[in-house]
């Protein structure tokens, strides 16, 4: 049983990765999202109530991120090895990201100079956004590298590409700041980020769909996953959409989740190469011991991050300035 399970472990491990990757993406996404919106906030009281409405949960966002460089290093430790010389450049911009963006947020708990540190808040947020753009195209890069051993022969559509998911995490995050505001807030703030989320949305899908037509439509590798993808995501962006407009609170940040999780997988499946490349993953997975032990320790740890984070989000509960007046 073990000898027939083997060859396609790596396969599993891919997916629990993707899966850790994209828990991080949204949740961090989420404090991404709303430092880059504060940045167009003149009003101090809105702003303060934008910062208070994460204060309690921000911190353990980066848990997530710690637990896939794990996962990866055990799992795949080639992959790992070859991988981290050429990630030094969107790494370092992670790190800058994320201690200008932790300082900073740190700093406006203490309503020390907001001004000044609102936007460096900002700027983290923008720099860390970046960074994770980098980060997945590089790592494509590599993948596609070590599957035909040459990396992509045109350059132009590994720069649409790269343009076109850094302004998809953008689009995406502000979607997911503006939605989770709107569970925090009432009143006029509430109605501004209704009319944020609405135009995140559409930029969202726009952008994807552009391309699409660039990357896609000319040079359709994967025409299912691409078009079955999309289609989905055009419907939950409809859906999405019509809740914004008919002012429903409960399940936006959801629908704004899963719209995010199909135009990436349309995204994703126009850059060239990218599913051939993954046939070759199970060259480079670990021994099948060492995917025990893994396995064991990512079973323990799994229950205990997700209930932290589910507490956390318990605790701080309803609206910011209830939070904040309490």
């Amino acid at each position: 049983m073990t000898g027939y399970w083997q060859p396609y472990i790596g396969y599993a491990w891919v997916f629990v990765l993707a899966l850790i990757f994209l828990t991080y993406l949204v949740l961090d996404g989420l404090v991404s999202g709303i430092g880059m919106l504060s940045l167009w906030i003149r009003e101090p009281r809105l702003r303060k109530e934008m910062v208070e409405s994460f204060s309690g949960v921000w911190h353990a966002h980066q848990t997530w991120l710690v637990v896939f460089a794990g996962l990866l290093f055990g799992s795949f430790p080639m992959v790992f090895g070859r991988m981290l010389p050429f990630l030094y450049l969107p790494v370092f911009l992670l790190i800058v990201g994320i201690a200008i963006r932790g300082i900073s947020l740190e700093l406006l708990e203490l309503n020390e100079s907001p001004g000044l540190w609102t936007f460096l808040f900002s700027l983290g947020s923008i720099i860390l956004t970046f960074s994770q753009a980098l980060l997945a195209v590089f790592t494509l890069k590599v993948i596609y590298y070590y599957a035909f051993f040459q990396f992509p022969a045109s350059a132009l559509p590994g720069n649409v590409f790269t343009l076109g998911l850094t302004l998809t995490l953008i689009f995406s995050y502000i979607l997911f700041g503006a939605t989770y505001l709107i569970t925090k807030t009432s009143g006029d703030s509430e109605s501004l980020f209704y009319a944020v989320a609405r135009k995140a949305s559409s930029a969202l899908v726009v952008t994807v769909a552009c391309v699409i037509v660039l990357l896609g439509i000319p040079r359709p590798q994967h025409p299912l996953i691409l078009y079955t993808a999309f289609g989905i995501a055009l419907l939950l962006s409809v859906i999405l959409f019509r809740c914004l407009t008919h002012g429903k609170k409960k399940p936006l940040f959801f629908l704004a989740v899963f719209s995010f999780i199909s135009l990436s997988f349309a995204l994703f499946s126009t850059y060239p190469g990218f599913i051939p490349a993954l046939s070759s993953i199970s060259l480079f997975v670990s021994s099948p011991r060492s995917q025990y032990v893994m396995l064991i320790v990512f079973c323990l740890i799994l229950p205990v991050i997700i209930m932290y984070n589910v507490f956390q989000y318990r605790v701080f509960l309803g609206e910011a300035r209830k939070n904040a007046g309490s």
